[in-house]
């Protein structure tokens, strides 16, 4: 297959990296005087939307842009211009080299070999760094902006090559300046949720915590925390199952760490982790000797991800080249296989399960909060 390159604004693309029901994700490149060039990520407004769903959606994206142009942290992905090409807004962010969490993790499974649990706790104790951040940020008046990221899961956390940890993806982020103001709908992966968020109830940063909770217990564990075939029995093991300790899969797991986990997966958000903050401190102190240095984490991705380290760069070189050569022209390229850590797929609003009557709803079609859900951890599918 080709694809064929365009201008996007100061931007050409030569990638598609991904399509989801509000917006199209690209690899683009920036060019600049004296053979300056920029690898970044674009993601633009859908060009086929309905004029509703185009308005709808529009909204949306510029929620996120609006949102995304106010965070700068190391552990999240850096968003370099909001702009507009032929009346369709777009997103310019850093380009990523590396891997997604959901893919380290499967690469994991296939070895036989598990994420060392100094490895997984580094992940975490950076992506909290990260939720910290967001959660504490405040506007120009110094009035808290409220963010709550609510899709914190192995799909939007990115390791890169040089052993960065970066949290991605905050368009289904609440925060008091977007316009989010639909009642009775749930944001976020089944999996991956706290009990209120799967309830419809107010959020606060805790659901953030509950979420880095399960990312820890499963990336220690080895599986799901909540194994289950549709996202119905999901949110029934959530909301009434008893939550696994991690030492039942994992006996030989410091105990300080299966403390860390069940404090952070605590139903009642009063008995949880305050802060990502103070969840981090927990992880720094259960690390102690044993923490995990960045090039650790970049040795452990480099030498897992090397054949595709290779072939992608090849190929971005190569398209790169080409773009050169053609002097701004359109130009055919083949198509590359990029990892990207920006899933293109947009959550679909579903509406506020009634917990009651979930236990008889199980064999009932549910639909997933988002158009896939790669089961990442765990061969157990979630639909």
């Amino acid at each position: 297959m080709s694809f064929t390159s365009f201008a996007l604004g100061e931007y050409q693309v030569i990638a598609s990296l991904g399509r989801g029901g509000m917006a199209d994700v690209f690899l683009a490149v920036r060019r600049g005087p004296v053979g300056f060039t920029k690898l970044v990520v674009v993601k633009r407004l859908r060009a086929d939307l309905s004029e509703q769903e185009s308005t709808r959606y529009r909204e949306l994206l510029l929620d996120e842009a609006r949102l995304a142009a106010r965070l700068h942290h190391p552990n999240i992905v850096q968003t370099f211009e909001v702009g507009e090409h032929d009346g369709q807004p777009f997103i310019a962010m850093e380009y990523l080299d590396g891997q997604p969490l959901h893919r380290v993790v499967l690469a994991a499974n296939r070895s036989l070999a598990p994420l060392a649990t100094g490895l997984a706790l580094r992940v975490v104790a950076e992506v909290l760094a990260g939720l910290h951040y967001a959660h504490e940020l405040a506007d120009y008046d110094g009035r808290p902006l409220g963010i709550v990221h609510r899709d914190v899961s192995p799909q939007n956390v990115f390791w890169t090559y040089e052993g960065e940890i970066k949290l991605v993806d905050f368009g289904v982020a609440k925060a008091s300046l977007g316009t989010d103001t639909e009642v009775g709908v749930i944001k976020g992966k089944a999996s991956y949720m706290a009990p209120e968020q799967a309830r419809g109830a107010p959020l606060d940063r805790r659901v953030d915590v509950f979420a880095a909770g399960i990312v820890l217990w499963e990336l220690v564990a080895g599986r799901r925390l909540f194994r289950a075939d549709t996202t119905a029995q999901s949110l029934q093991k959530l909301l009434f199952e008893p939550v696994p300790e991690l030492d039942s899969v994992r006996p030989d797991v410091d105990p300080a760490i299966c403390r860390i986990c069940a404090t952070a997966l605590q139903r009642d958000p009063d008995l949880r982790y305050a802060t990502a903050a103070e969840m981090r401190a927990a992880i720094e102190q259960a690390l102690s000797e044993k923490a995990a240095r960045r090039d650790e984490l970049a040795a452990y991705l480099q030498s897992t991800f090397r054949s595709e380290r290779t072939e992608s760069s090849a190929q971005v070189s190569a398209a790169m080249e080409r773009i050169r050569q053609s002097d701004g022209e359109a130009v055919s390229l083949r198509s590359l296989r990029i990892p990207s850590g920006w899933p293109a797929s947009e959550p679909t609003p579903t509406p506020t399960p009634s917990p009651p009557r979930l236990a008889d709803s199980l064999s009932a079609p549910q639909h997933a909060t988002r158009r896939s859900e790669p089961s990442g951890i765990s061969p157990a599918r979630v639909s």
